[in-house]
C-alpha cells in the first residue's frame, strides 16, 4: 500500500519531521536530529510514533513482525537516500 508522508526541514537544526497522511500506518510521526560529532562524524537521533490500526489487541509476536518489516522498509530507504546523496556529492565534486 501507498504511503502519503508530509515532510517539515528545519535544516539550521539539522532536523526533519514525517508525518504520514495516508496508508497504513496514518497519523504516525517520525523526528530525526542530526548531531555532529567531530569534523567527520555525526550521530543521528530518531523518535518515532507507529500508529497500527487493529480491531483486536495484537500479539507480542505481531507487534514484532510488524516491527521488523518496519525496520525492513526504513532500512530500505535509508539505502536509497544514501545512494542519491552519494551521487549529489559526486556531481558537486566535478563542478569544483
Amino acid at each position: 500500500m501507498k504511503k502519503v508522508k508530509l515532510i517539515k526541514l528545519n535544516p539550521a537544526k539539522l532536523e526533519w519531521y514525517n508525518t504520514q497522511l495516508a496508508g497504513p500506518n496514518r497519523h504516525s510521526e517520525f523526528l530525526y536530529k542530526i548531531h555532529p560529532e567531530g569534523p567527520n562524524a555525526s550521530r543521528l537521533d530518531f523518535t518515532g510514533l507507529l500508529v497500527v490500526y487493529s480491531k483486536r489487541k495484537l500479539s507480542s509476536d505481531r507487534i514484532r513482525k510488524i516491527a521488523s518489516a518496519e525496520r525492513g522498509y526504513d532500512s530500505q530507504a535509508w539505502k536509497a537516500l544514501a545512494k542519491a546523496m552519494e551521487k549529489d556529492l559526486n556531481v558537486l565534486k566535478r563542478h569544483v
